[in-house]
């Protein structure tokens, strides 16, 4: 029962490995053709400002955990309050 239950595991995880590798190929293939090439750029444009905007957050609660942590000494961040220069990034 053992053996029947590897090899079954391994021929599914191995038909998903080929769909999804057939899938990669079909979509971006080993060259791509003019137009999606043209196109590609403007899909990543059009999250470009949501990915920053998350960036940003993640980094600002990462320095807030990281200054209310007690083995951390110090933490330079623009965006903490604590920071010298956080008046000026606000400006900028």
């Amino acid at each position: 029962m053992k053996v029947r239950t590897e090899v079954s595991l391994q021929s599914m995880f191995s038909k998903y490995l080929i769909l999804f590798l057939w899938q990669l190929l079909r979509d971006l293939g080993p060259c791509m053709n003019p137009f999606a090439a043209f196109l590609l750029p403007f899909k990543v444009l059009e999250t470009l400002s949501l990915r920053g905007q998350r960036h940003s957050d993640n980094a600002l609660a990462l320095a807030q955990w990281l200054e209310k942590h007690p083995n951390v000494a110090w933490v330079s961040y623009l965006g903490l309050k604590s920071h010298e220069s956080h008046q000026l990034a606000l400006k900028l």
